[in-house]
């Protein structure tokens, strides 16, 4: 799979410049507070894309060692959404969540929300603002922004590749399908991964 450049699509002029916080910050308190388990979904490896609403993670199984496996092979997801729906990477999020409304769901107005995004984001964002921390610094990334409404911020996960061969090096994905099985709402195979969706005051 051809790696997208990190500038594609990008105007040439930047509108504004934000600086890395400073080392004062660092021993800054942030307070988590009122996290809610939204909705979660999980996707299926059929060939149009197909969610499972509520979705749920691989379950252990407590398999007895040793026991041995062999290497990954193939192709693996860096981003699955972005894989499977290259054009909106974030509707799944919102029909996993338009789907339980009338169930768990909290969340009755999306304008009320300050900034949707997924885990990845924020990691990079923390790697940047904090690059001492022990977290795998990238020296470029590219997060894509879009403002929806009058306050909400979208942030849109962005990859050279949504995709990659993983051919010998690693073991995670055969050692997941050694020890796991599908949850009880994800009772058929063929899941290619879990998404839990929260909400939270910082």
């Amino acid at each position: 799979m051809k790696a997208r450049q990190l500038h594609n699509d990008l105007q040439s002029v930047h509108v504004a410049t934000i600086d890395r916080p400073g080392n004062d910050l660092g021993t800054a308190d942030v307070i988590l507070k009122d996290v809610t388990y939204i909705a979660s979904y999980s996707w299926t490896n059929a060939h149009n894309p197909v969610i499972v609403v509520p979705g749920s993670p691989p379950l252990w199984i407590n398999k007895p060692v040793p026991f041995s496996l062999a290497p990954d092979k193939g192709m693996s997801f860096m981003d699955q959404n972005s894989s499977r729906m290259p054009s909106y990477p974030l509707l799944p999020l919102f029909r996993a969540v338009d789907t339980m409304q009338n169930n768990v769901s909290p969340i009755s107005d999306w304008k009320t929300l300050d900034i949707i995004t997924d885990r990845n984001n924020l990691r990079k964002l923390l790697s940047w603002a904090y690059p001492h921390a022990q977290i795998k610094s990238r020296t470029k990334f590219r997060i894509d922004i879009q403002l929806a409404g009058q306050r909400t911020l979208l942030l849109q996960r962005w990859e050279e590749r949504s995709k990659v061969k993983s051919d010998g090096f690693g073991y995670g994905h055969t050692f997941e399908q050694a020890t796991t099985v599908p949850g009880p709402t994800c009772t058929h195979r063929g899941l290619t991964g879990y998404h839990r969706i929260i909400s939270y005051v910082g």
